[in-house]
């Protein structure tokens, strides 16, 4: 009987240090917080976490969820429980085995950090991306063991969001400018994040380039988190030159090396003029941590002059040639303008600007004329109305002053528009070589001095 209680005594001992050895939940709550830090502000991120790893009370021990457990059928070096802290291939799971639907998921996030409450102790995948910031795929943690024991704690996690790719974003500051005028100014905003830096990269640099096309840039504006960079912060290059490519790049002396700018809001302001004979541009912005161009793209109008004979019919109407027109632009609460012009080719115009190239042989004028296929075609227009006067007809044909005013404005039917201006021909003055017309005229002289003959002589006698 003393034997029996020796072996029960000592299997009890050894239960107990068996026991000291599993993991066990100490007596606290068993929930725990995620905090994903370091986002982007305003920029409508979504945050999702996927639970990879739990803890079953019931076996007391580790596993996997089931998502993960069909991962690791086809690859089993995915997650391995068998030391501590597991060890998990965040970067493969996400890759390929992600699932369909989170653990929890918040979104429309516009501050820079977001909690995730009431998780269970384990280790979760988290993803992050937002309108201007794709983040790397993140993992975290929720539980420790106690210092003094072999206990499992639950424990609040903190991870650092870290872009993996910073979205440009370009757009007019005011988007009635997609519809221009050759010679106007044009202002956009290139919105992206200011990156974040491994600890370990000495190399660090930030540029933003912007390319324009049928445009000049004239001058850029930075701002960082809403506060206006300093000129001497950054470096400036390809201004006040058409089509050229402006780059943007911030000195090692603000960048830093402490990630103090990390997930900032940057945004650069650009002014440009528009420089195309048609008055088109498009512009391109990108960063060396996004080389995907983000465009806008703008247009402008145009005027088409048909000067042709004035029958009845239009289709019996013929092409003129050789008539100038002048034009001038009105536009409600401005003077009148009265419009330059430079010819292209024959009857084919642009807006003079001081930005436009005149071909050899070529000036600028304030006429316009005629092609020989009646018609004059004028391109970089903006929105107005435009009075057009006829200066000169073509040989034979009298000055149209009835010509109607034209009307352009944004609108797949109103940008290009077509005048048609019908001329008369001059009144035929009557033949002078026929003996009709030369007998009449003889015979009306001598009837004219015979009646001047009588008129004297009736005068003397009444005198006498």
């Amino acid at each position: 009987m003393k034997k029996m209680r020796k072996i029960f005594a000592v299997l009890l001992t050894l239960a107990m240090v068996l026991a000291m050895s599993i993991p066990t939940f100490a007596a606290q709550p068993n929930t725990a917080t995620i905090t994903v830090d370091k986002l982007t502000p305003n920029d409508n991120t979504t945050v999702s976490i996927y639970q990879v790893v739990k803890f079953n009370d019931a076996q007391s021990k580790w596993e996997v969820s089931d998502w993960v457990g069909e991962a690791l059928k086809k690859d089993s070096t995915l997650v391995n429980l068998e030391v501590e802290p597991a060890v998990i291939n965040y970067e493969e799971l996400y890759k390929k085995y992600l699932p369909t639907t989170p653990t929890a998921t918040k979104t429309k996030i516009n501050d820079s950090s977001v909690d995730f409450t009431g998780l269970e102790v384990g280790a979760y995948l988290i993803t992050a991306s937002g309108n201007t910031t794709s983040y790397t795929v993140m993992g975290a943690a929720t539980y420790d063991y106690g210092e003094n024991n072999n206990l499992i704690k639950p424990i609040d996690a903190k991870v650092n969001a870290k872009g993996e790719k910073y979205t440009v974003v370009k757009s007019l500051v005011n988007t009635n400018q997609a519809f221009v005028m050759k010679g106007d100014t044009v202002e956009f905003n290139i919105d992206t994040v200011f990156p974040s830096y491994d600890p370990k990269n000495i190399n660090r640099t930030f540029t933003i380039k912007d390319k324009p096309t049928g445009m000049k840039i004239t001058a850029v504006e930075v701002t960082v988190g809403g506060t206006p960079v300093g000129a001497e912060n950054y470096t400036v290059t390809g201004l006040n030159e058409k089509n050229t490519e402006v780059t943007v790049a911030f000195k090692d002396t603000y960048i830093g090396k402490s990630n103090e700018h990390a997930a900032q809001a940057v945004r650069v302001k650009v002014t440009a003029v528009v420089t195309s004979d048609d008055g088109s541009y498009k512009n391109e912005a990108t960063s060396n941590y996004d080389s995907d161009p983000s465009e806008v793209i703008g247009r402008s109008g145009s005027l088409t002059i048909y000067k042709t004979t004035n029958e009845e019919k239009v289709e019996d109407r013929n092409p003129l040639t050789g008539a100038k027109f002048s034009i001038v632009k009105t536009v409600d609460g401005e003077a009148d303008k009265s419009l330059e012009f430079v010819e292209l080719e024959a009857g084919k115009y642009t807006l003079y600007t001081e930005d436009t190239e005149i071909p050899e042989g070529k000036t600028k004028v304030t006429e316009v004329t005629v092609g020989a296929d009646g018609k004059v075609l004028l391109k970089g227009l903006g929105a107005g109305t435009y009075k057009i006067t006829e200066t000169l007809a073509p040989e034979g044909y009298s000055i149209n002053n009835n010509i109607p005013n034209a009307r352009i404005s944004a609108g797949e039917n109103n940008e290009n528009i077509e005048i048609n201006v019908p001329d008369s021909k001059l009144s035929a003055l009557p033949s002078t070589g026929g003996i009709g017309t030369t007998i009449f005229t003889i015979a009306g002289c001598l009837i004219m001095v015979t009646a001047a003959g009588l008129f004297f002589a009736s005068r003397k006698r009444t005198n006498k």
